[in-house]
């Protein structure tokens, strides 16, 4: 197999974004079955009853190059890179958790100082976060409402039951994250929440 194989497809030179066999006759092979399945997607979605006064626009997410699809009458009129920053999901998790050890101290009357924010999520199982990261979240809101201590209720509740499906089932917490994140329709507290434990146990977020 190979990584960044450039394929003509029509008049473009597509970068595919999935491994490739090496071999040109394999990787043939592999572009039209993939084409193959797509058409048949496609028509599965009524697509043949489109014509060229009423055109069907379709997405299709994925990593390998369409080259299969002009055999069969259909036309990629344009490729999209669309990719998330990691690193700014991955910080935006370390605030959310911070925001819980906040939210979790102050309902307890304490400070939510930076020693004692880092020792909650030491206790809970979770790596401490930097001081910039602390001192982020405090300079944003040095004080915490009920509206937010009830989401923060939701999100304990999330990472919970991550946690409880992960000793049930006998898996890392890390497994259940990853299922959870690709589900589809999933709730943005349990996005969130799935995000953290990734974070927790030094993983990064999937891309979706």
């Amino acid at each position: 197999m190979e990584r960044h194989v450039e394929v003509t497809v029509g008049n473009k030179v597509v970068l595919a974004k999935a491994p490739m066999p090496q071999n040109p006759l394999l990787r043939e092979w592999a572009l039209k079955d993939y084409g193959r399945r797509m058409v048949q997607a496609i028509g599965r979605t009524r697509a043949v009853w489109a014509s060229p006064d009423n055109p069907l626009q379709i997405w299709i997410a994925g990593g390998l190059p369409l080259s299969g699809l002009a055999e069969h009458g259909l036309e990629v009129s344009e490729y999209r890179e669309e990719h998330k920053n990691l690193n700014i999901v991955a910080s935006q998790a370390a605030k959310e958790k911070v925001a819980v050890a906040v939210a979790s101290l102050q309902a307890a009357d304490k400070e939510p100082s930076y020693r004692e924010v880092n020792h909650l999520l030491t206790e809970r199982g979770l790596p401490e976060v930097r001081y910039s990261v602390w001192k982020e979240v405090m300079k944003a809101s040095t004080t915490l409402n009920n509206t937010t201590h009830k989401g923060v209720d939701e999100l304990l509740r999330a990472l919970d039951s991550i946690v409880s499906s992960a000793d049930f089932c006998g898996c890392d917490p890390a497994d259940i994250a990853k299922d959870r994140l690709a589900a589809p329709d999933l709730p943005e507290i349990h996005r969130i929440a799935a995000l953290l434990i990734l974070e927790s146990a030094g993983q990064r977020p999937p891309d979706s």
